[in-house]
């Protein structure tokens, strides 16, 4: 009888901490419908990282999530999701998905149509930063003939004007995916009729129709409704609860017109509205995006002035001092100082970020491991700046053995991090003249690219350039001039083939590898093709000077 006492208590206590151990997150999948209501989808298959298994939902979208050693707040992490033709349309808020009481929501859309959308809209402000860059440029061309500017101005203008178109391409696949992924049934009817036409290609009708729309007044309104109904206390729920929807809409209707101000090329609009929002709104998310914009726009002070908002508004709070968000900020803190060569304090963000990502990771085992790796490959790049360079090799390589650890877990994955990877230990072991070392790296970059390329030469063709111009460099370091020969003469086969499709993008790598062939030929005596070769070398890069003129200083 004893025995059976004791065997219950024993079931009941393991019973108790598998209980606690274990935690089940309800949600629901959707469909994305446009302008019309999203419809549930079953047999939609997720697998968060931190569950031994995966699910399928019903027929009615519903899921459950068993969530291991997760207590409620914590963040979920990585989430597989898988359904034939279809793909994840609310990303970013998976991304950023806790556990919590109320359900989850995913929302999956066609997979080709979101990429046909995509590609329509880089087209359109692909098209529309070539046309603002030759207006500009036809502008700062006349006014030279004219003889109205100094020299040293024109050149620093036409430079300027350069940076920013070269930007605007660099940043439009990233605006053109966050506009395809504005949910039409999330913002009012005329945002609506503003995305539609701006789909159509009617820029100005679009954006005419967005600042019609008066969303930053609306908004403001919607908070003073807010704000005053916490005073009418007969009134507060219903009242506050209409201010919370309009607030919702009309910061939605707001982003929809930043993004349209993003794809436009009108950079000074969309910055201003986003520092409104921020300021407005004071929330962390607002002042995070100004923050990252005005980051991508090279604007550094601005940037680090809303980070450290950013930071000052997370540590006033006790319980967000160890959250993800202020990794973040740590971390994008330290990217700007070491830009601005605040060496010392770049070091101190990369390392409180890193301790809050690795207390993170050691709370909810399964998660942020990406985050240390991609923050340690930071740090390194400091230290390899600063000539530290044990502690540089000591991180490389730790990133490198992560993603190397994850490629086996999950074969075909992590190949371009892997490549990345070793490219950066490469680079250091270069610099340390270990070119033995540096040599053997990137001809297993070069692998990976290549087998990369197969699959998508249009991403990957001008890494594999990159790859052979390295082997090239370390050949003739070892005075194995054939064979640098050889790899420049293939880095020069690719660079001609990317230069047809985008000669803007490519033309000045083109003459890179031309000046270092003629250098090559001119080393080894072979005048006539090392001519040849710096003749070709010249002509491309005079047409870069005609856009940039720091070239004059290579000609």
């Amino acid at each position: 009888m004893k025995r059976q006492a004791l065997f219950i208590i024993i079931f009941a206590v393991l019973t108790a901490m598998f209980a606690d151990a274990q935690t089940t997150q309800k949600g629901v999948v959707y469909r994305y419908n446009g302008k019309k209501p999203r419809t549930p989808i079953g047999q939609v298959y997720l697998k968060p990282n931190t569950s031994a298994n995966g699910v399928l939902s019903n027929e009615n979208g519903v899921f459950k999530l068993s969530l291991n050693n997760l207590s409620m707040g914590s963040r979920i992490g990585k989430v597989r999701v898988t359904k034939q033709g279809m793909m994840v349309f609310n990303q970013q808020a998976v991304d950023e998905w806790s556990v919590r009481k109320d359900p989850l929501r995913l929302i999956l859309c066609d997979a080709n149509e979101f990429q046909r959308q995509k590609k329509h809209l880089i087209s359109i402000g692909e098209r529309r930063a070539k046309e603002k860059y030759d207006k500009e440029l036809a502008k700062l061309n006349k006014i030279n003939e004219n003889q109205s500017i100094k020299i040293e101005e024109y050149y620093d203008k036409l430079d300027s004007l350069e940076k920013e178109y070269q930007n605007a391409l660099k940043h439009m696949d990233e605006y053109a995916d966050l506009f395809a992924r504005i949910d039409e049934s999330e913002v009012d009817t005329l945002a609506q009729r503003g995305i539609e036409l701006f789909n159509k290609g009617e820029l100005e009708e679009s954006l005419r129709l967005f600042e019609k729309g008066n969303y930053m007044s609306k908004l403001k309104e919607a908070l003073r409704v807010k704000a005053q109904a916490q005073d009418m206390r007969q009134l507060a729920d219903s009242a506050e609860m209409l201010a919370d929807k309009d607030i919702e809409t009309y910061t939605r209707s707001l982003k929809a017109q930043i993004s349209t101000y993003k794809l436009n090329n009108d950079w000074e609009k969309a910055g201003a509205l986003l520092k409104e929002l921020a300021d407005t709104l004071g929330s962390y998310e607002a002042m995070e995006e100004y923050a990252n914009f005005c980051y991508k726009q090279y604007d550094f002070t601005e940037a680090e002035k809303y980070y450290q908002k950013c930071k000052e508004l997370l540590t006033n709070k006790e319980s967000c001092i160890k959250s993800s968000d202020l990794a973040f900020v740590y971390k994008n803190l330290g990217i700007i100082y070491d830009k601005n060569q605040q060496y010392k304090e770049s070091e101190t963000m990369f390392k409180e970020a890193l301790k809050i990502y690795e207390h993170l990771a050691n709370k909810t085992p399964g998660t942020y491991k990406n985050e240390i790796a991609l923050t340690q490959k930071k740090l390194a790049d400091l230290y390899t700046t600063i000539k530290h360079f044990e502690e540089s090799e000591i991180l490389f390589k730790k990133v490198l053995e992560f993603f190397q650890k994850l490629e086996n877990e999950t074969p075909g994955t992590y190949k371009n991090e892997i490549a990345m990877s070793q490219h950066n230990l490469a680079y250091l072991y270069s610099e340390l003249n270990r070119f033995a070392e540096s040599e053997a790296l990137n001809k297993a970059t070069l692998e990976i690219y290549q087998q990369l390329a197969k699959d998508n030469p249009e991403s990957y063709d001008p890494y594999v350039a990159k790859s052979l111009n390295n082997l090239a460099s370390i050949n003739i370091t070892f005075s194995q001039y054939e064979e640098a020969e050889n790899m420049f003469k293939s880095t020069l086969a690719i660079y001609e083939r990317l230069v047809k499709d985008n000669p803007e993008a490519y033309v000045s790598s083109l003459a890179d590898i031309q000046l270092n062939l003629g250098i090559l030929y001119l080393q080894t005596k072979r005048y006539p093709d090392s001519e040849t070769m710096l003749k070709s070398a010249l002509h491309n890069y005079e047409q870069c000077t005609e856009k940039n003129p720091r070239y004059l200083n290579i000609i």
